[in-house]
This record gives structure tokens, C-alpha cells and sequence, in this order.
């Protein structure tokens, strides 16, 4: 790879507790609104499950369509800046949300809810790959996952609780989390103040970053292959909850559930860490490998489960494939971007996530037209057909696309 030019590394380790803590206060701040949005489409504006699902999916769509061309801006200004207009941009959406009257406004709030957590996403990206050292950032981007699922397993609780209140407390709430992200976010440039260079007379400008991107090979697969994973894992607990309610009465399906989630949760807290140090850019291809063995694996086990026992253990199963294949991502894509291009790069593999958000119309429209079995097998076919798309990358890293 060439020589950083644009940042400086990390000079002392007071950064990264920093950005992983605005990183855990953002997540708690979606992990406890997002749960609320059905709730708010249903209650306040009359919608059906059917019309509430079919809202939130094209807001996510428009939002990860807009991230592309926003997210660019991450390589041509400040990155702390843009990362903490991205957290104030999502504590004015989720703020305003209980007290629009219209659903218009409401749909607005949602797509501007859904692109700022996409860009703070990509701008935690390539503030980490900033901060911190090059070998450290596996180690680095697994402590943010830990924290990521222990935000998601409180939020949504907590969520829960508040709205038994009130609905407006809640989202308040949740707006105040995301408020706090942005004042830690806004201390980073007291502790660290990495320099950057002004562009120099080689390097593409704006305009013509697109297109090199798209000419890279590398990233092109790379981001195809996990549109792919995505679908699986992206939104797993929509798929699972359809095979939950498919097999068994509400209640039944909705305390197993709950039990699955507390699997996942527990096994990426407890082994991300031990699974993470096995992964390198020389082992990379067999490990994203490995992970899809193990989803594919999880899958077949979640088409024959009956018994609890059996849901957790293929849960803990699915969930190791995750462990491996989510750094998998991070650190290639970090691998190959150029120090300068950090966002443009961290962007286009953004676009990954529109499988996300398709994931459940296809898990939806499987499950009715072929059943338990046929969803499973199709997820399976899907995430072969991703690894085996990461894994055929052209081998040889690109060079600093400044010099192209």
C-alpha cells in the first residue's frame, strides 16, 4: 500500500477509547429508537404491519443510495466534523419524529434517521483507520462490534420500557444518546489532531472518485459479495422471527426469539475478541470461507430445529460464521483503500447494506412460496454465492489510485 499522506496515525491511545465510546452511545441511541418505528407507523398513523415494513425498507434504501455520494465528502473535509454533524443530524430526526403530524414529514424523518446512522457509520470507519495503527485496527474495529452488540441488547429494552411511559420519552431519549455521541466525537480533536495534507496536484478530485472506484476491481467484488452476506445477516432477526412465527403460536415464537437473540448477543461478547486474532489478510480468504461454512451450517440447523435447545446451539453456530466474515470486511476494505480515499472506499462498500434492506421482501416472499426449508436454502445459496465472490478478488492490492 502507499504511504499515508492525508492523516497522520495514531500518536497516543487515548483516541480510540474516545471514538468507542460515541460509537456506544450512537448504537444505544438507534438500539433504542429503531424498535419504536413499527411501533409509531401502527399506532400513530394507522399503518398495517405489511405498509410499516414496506416504509421503513425504502427509507433504508434511499438512505444507503444517498450515503454513497455523502460519504465521499468523509476524503475532502474534516472527518471528525462530518462525523459529528452525521450524530446531530440523527438527534434532530429521532427528536422530531413523535411530533410530526403528517406522514410525509414522518417518512422525511426516517430517511434522514437512517442516512445519518449510515454516515456515521462510514465516518467511524475512517476515523478509526486514522487513529489507529494498522495492525491494531482488527482488535480495534472487534471492540467496537462487542460494544455494538451490547448497545443492541440494552436499547431495545430500554426502548421498551420508556414507550410504557411514553413513546415521546422514548425517541427523547434516544435523540439524548446520540446528542452525547456528538460531544465525545467533538473532544476527539482536543486529544488528537491528525494532520492533513491539502490535496496534491496529482490527486483525482471529486468528481472523478466514482469512477475510480468503480474501475477497482478489488472493491467492486468485494462490496458485491457482501451485498450478498448481507442478506443474511444483515437483518437476520426478520428472517428468523418469520421462521419462529411460521412454526409456532406468537408467544412461543416470540420468547424463543428473545432466547436466540440473548445467544447472539452472549457469544459475540464473550468470543469476538478470541475469534478476531485469527484473522489476518494472509488468512483472509479461508476465513470468510469458514464463515460461510458456519451460516450455512447455522442455516440448515434453524430448517430442521424443534427443540429450544437445538435454536441455540444453531444461533451460536450462525453466529460464529458472523464473527468471522463482519472484521473480514472491515479489514480488507481498509487494506486496499488508500490512506486519502478511506471514505470514498468505506462509501462503495456501504452499498453492501442495500442487501439489508432487501432482506426481508426476499425472506418474505421465500418463506410463502417455498416454506421453511425453501428460505433457509435460498439464505445458504446466498451466502455461498457471496464468500465465493470475496473470496475471487483479484489478489493484488491496488496501488494508491492517486497515481493512476
Amino acid at each position: 500500500m502507499s504511504s499515508m499522506h492525508s492523516f497522520s496515525p495514531l500518536r497516543s491511545s487515548s483516541a480510540l477509547p474516545t471514538l468507542l465510546l460515541g460509537s456506544l452511545l450512537h448504537d444505544l441511541g438507534k438500539g433504542i429508537a429503531s424498535p419504536l418505528m413499527v411501533l409509531l407507523l401502527t399506532t400513530s398513523f394507522a399503518l398495517n404491519s405489511w405498509q410499516a415494513g414496506g416504509l421503513l425498507s425504502i427509507a433504508m434504501l434511499l438512505a444507503t443510495l444517498l450515503s454513497l455520494p455523502a460519504g465521499l465528502l468523509f476524503d475532502w473535509f474534516d472527518r471528525r466534523h462530518l462525523a459529528t454533524a452525521a450524530l446531530l443530524l440523527m438527534a434532530l430526526a429521532v427528536a422530531l419524529l413523535p411530533f410530526a403530524q403528517i406522514i410525509l414529514l414522518v417518512s422525511l424523518l426516517l430517511v434522514f434517521m437512517e442516512f445519518a446512522a449510515a454516515l456515521f457509520s462510514i465516518g467511524l470507519k475512517a476515523l478509526l483507520a486514522d487513529f489507529v495503527k494498522e495492525q491494531q485496527r482488527v482488535q480495534a474495529f472487534s471492540y467496537r462490534y462487542i460494544l455494538t452488540n451490547v448497545a443492541f441488547a440494552i436499547g431495545p429494552i430500554l426502548g421498551v420500557r420508556l414507550a410504557e411511559a411514553s413513546l415521546t420519552l422514548a425517541l427523547l431519549v434516544a435523540a439524548g444518546a446520540s446528542c452525547l455521541a456528538m460531544v465525545v466525537i467533538m473532544c476527539l480533536s482536543k486529544e488528537q489532531n491528525p494532520s492533513r495534507t491539502s490535496p496534491t496536484s496529482g490527486q483525482l478530485s471529486l468528481a472523478e472518485v466514482p469512477r475510480a472506484l468503480g474501475k477497482d476491481r478489488n472493491l467492486v467484488f468485494y462490496t458485491l459479495g457482501s451485498f450478498f452476506n448481507t442478506v443474511v445477516h444483515g437483518r437476520f432477526t426478520f428472517f428468523l422471527s418469520l421462521l419462529l412465527l411460521y412454526k409456532y403460536p406468537a408467544t412461543q415464537g416470540m420468547e424463543t426469539l428473545s432466547l436466540l437473540l440473548l445467544t447472539n448477543a452472549a457469544t459475540v461478547i464473550l468470543l469476538q475478541r478470541v475469534v478476531s486474532r485469527c484473522i489476518t489478510l494472509e488468512s483472509l480468504n479461508s476465513r470468510v470461507l469458514m464463515g460461510a461454512v458456519l451460516f450455512s451450517a447455522g442455516l440448515l440447523g434453524f430448517s430442521v430445529s424443534e427443540q429450544l435447545s437445538a435454536w441455540c446451539l444453531s444461533m451460536l453456530i450462525f453466529t460464529l460464521g458472523e464473527l468471522l466474515i463482519q472484521p473480514a470486511e472491515y479489514l480488507y476494505i481498509d487494506s486496499i483503500s488508500p490512506p486519502h480515499l478511506k471514505g470514498s472506499y468505506f462509501a462503495a462498500h456501504n452499498l453492501a447494506s442495500l442487501g439489508a434492506a432487501i432482506s426481508p421482501a426476499w425472506c418474505g416472499f421465500m418463506l410463502s412460496l417455498a416454506g421453511p426449508n425453501g428460505l433457509c436454502y435460498s439464505l445458504i445459496a446466498c451466502v455461498l454465492t457471496g464468500s465465493s465472490l470475496c473470496a475471487m478478488r483479484p489478489r493484488l492490492l491496488p496501488t494508491n489510485l492517486a497515481s493512476r
